[in-house]
């Protein structure tokens, strides 16, 4: 009998996401990482928001770790970001 196949996420590394403190997979230098589906967001972006605009996309203050958001996460925050912003 074979076990059954381990799913998707479980070759990604469990983290925890920097805006809502979810644990979640993030597959960062894996084959198909469920985030290449969402607009990349360059954390060098994130930082230089002005405070303002950091609380309305609900990110802590200061600068961003070097970790992932959770899909929920990265989708809401892609969402709040203006081209210019």
């Amino acid at each position: 009998m074979q076990p059954d196949a381990p799913p998707p996420e479980s070759s990604a590394a469990a983290t925890r996401c920097f805006r809502c403190g979810a644990s979640f997979g993030c597959g960062a230098g894996t084959d198909g990482c469920w985030c290449t589906g969402l607009p990349a967001i360059h954390p060098a972006r994130l930082a230089a928001l002005p405070a303002e605009a950091r609380a309305a996309l609900g990110l802590p203050p200061g600068a961003p770790p070097a970790s992932c958001l959770c899909p929920t996460c990265l989708a809401a925050v892609s969402a709040g970001l203006t081209p210019h912003s």
